[in-house]
């Protein structure tokens, strides 16, 4: 499922975890990839792991096969990080008790401006982050 009005306050999260299309104790996990499309320090964060340390294992494995710098993190209060654990649409999973993993960078330049196009795309560190 691919949410929409992130933006504007996780409208379309928020609205399928109150009125689901299937019973809710069916959805067992978010996969959330929100700013997975360049990096200029070629790094990308999972966030998520601190809550669900079982998934951790698992990327750390596909973390050995990537070009990508992967950095866990930005999923606990720190003087050292953003906790981005209701940031995006995983949020409103995580408020169910649904576990949940999100990708994404840290705020860019052209993050939430309308400079933020497809033309800011970078094809090689979107494949690989994908």
């Amino acid at each position: 499922i691919a949410f929409d009005a992130e933006e504007d306050g996780l409208i379309g999260s928020k609205h399928f975890v109150r009125k689901p299309p299937i019973p809710l104790d069916q959805v067992v996990f978010n996969l959330n990839l929100d700013m997975i499309s360049r990096s200029e320090k070629n790094e990308i964060f999972i966030c998520g792991t601190h809550h669900y340390p079982e998934f951790k294992p698992v990327l750390n494995a596909q973390d050995s096969l990537s070009v990508i710098d992967v950095v866990f993190g930005h999923d606990s209060v720190s003087s050292e990080q953003e906790d981005w654990t209701y940031s995006s649409d995983h949020g409103s999973f995580h408020r169910k008790n649904i576990p949940f993993i999100y990708l994404g960078v840290e705020n860019h330049i052209d993050y939430h401006k309308p400079t933020d196009d497809f033309d800011q795309i970078d094809p090689e560190f979107y494949v690989e982050a994908v």
